[in-house]
């Protein structure tokens, strides 16, 4: 499983549908489809009920769900204390 597996899973359930997904993330419906499918591979399930344009969320995709947001919120924290710690550094350097 891939921070980008997850991020893509995110933004489908998020969006209701592969192609409004792929249109926020700047990627054709097929990469996302071809995603969450190797996701539901590897966990072995299903995550998604696809119905016709859009998708609805299985149990199991709504608890992949929460522990998905968890993770996000976890990296763009990193993200943001790397990004302070580089910021002092710099300033520290310019000093």
């Amino acid at each position: 499983m891939t921070l980008r597996q997850l991020e893509v899973f995110s933004k489908v359930a998020q969006r209701k549908g592969f192609a409004q997904a792929g249109e926020d993330l700047n990627v054709g419906q097929r990469s996302i489809s071809n995603l969450i499918s190797s996701l539901e591979r590897e966990l072995e399930t299903k995550l998604f009920e696809r119905l016709g344009n859009k998708v609805k969320l299985t149990d199991a995709g709504e608890e992949l769900l929460i522990s998905t947001q968890e993770i996000l919120r976890g990296v763009e924290s990193i993200k943001k204390r790397i990004a302070e710690v580089s910021a002092l550094k710099k300033e520290g350097d310019d000093l």
